[in-house]
């Protein structure tokens, strides 16, 4: 009895370091308790507290166990080809010659290799005519790096708006934005980024006009997965 006092710290330590030794240690320490407290009563106290004391230890192993398995995120949860949105920026920028509100930061919390990465921009051409454009990713604030490009004919116009009034002359009002909403007049720009996603951490999608007779209004940028795509 001397030894098993003087190894109890021991014992403790390490009981504590899993959850079945803790699980353990309850059982024992509980027990020893319940025959001391209750040595002296009577048969039927002893086997309810016998029995509440067994329906205490089996929640807590229940809650334990659950508890010891990680839950997967999102993406891990998602059943192959499935698409789903990890993160957007919904700034509204004028994609022209002199823009300065054309950058939108995406945000990967949990990067997986098998899984497909693409940028979904929602954009409007600002005019009727041609126009065209390229698409620069950064990750961490490094250096811009052409990922793709866009043309005015994959984009519908501002035309398109029963309110005939330009964007160019005063920009976006946001009755007109709501009018662009409703009428469906924004159009995706759909990008396969694979490639440049390499890992957790913030990225940075940049729109630029390049020639033609006018830019694009962009209304925000998507990232998307598709878990294990083949």
């Amino acid at each position: 009895m001397k030894n098993l006092f003087e190894q109890l710290p021991e014992i403790i330590s390490e009981a504590s370091k899993s959850e079945l030794g803790i699980l353990a240690l309850m059982m024992i320490i509980i027990s020893a308790i319940s025959i001391y407290f209750f040595r002296k009563s009577s048969e039927k106290t002893k086997i309810l507290i016998f029995y509440s004391l067994l329906i205490g230890i089996l929640l807590f192993a229940i809650a334990t166990f659950r508890n010891s398995f990680p839950k997967p995120s999102v993406q891990q949860q998602l059943p192959p080809g499935q698409e789903i949105i990890i993160s957007s920026d919904a700034h509204l920028g004028w994609v022209g010659s002199n823009s300065n509100k054309n950058v939108y930061t995406l945000e990967v919390k949990n990067y997986n290799n098998n899984a497909a990465y693409y940028i979904v921009g929602q954009a409007l051409l600002s005019d009727c005519g041609k126009s065209n454009g390229k698409i620069y990713l950064s990750q961490q604030n490094n250096n811009f790096t052409k990922i793709a490009t866009w043309k005015s004919n994959e984009l519908n116009c501002y035309q398109e708006v029963p309110d005939k009034m330009n964007p160019n002359n005063f920009g976006i009002t946001e009755e007109l934005e709501k009018k662009l909403r409703f009428n469906g007049i924004f159009k995706e720009i759909k990008r396969d980024v694979s490639s440049h996603i390499q890992g957790n951490g913030n990225y940075k999608i940049k729109w630029e006009y390049s020639s033609g007779c006018c830019g694009i209004f962009i209304d925000g940028v998507d990232l998307m997965v598709i878990n294990n795509p083949n």
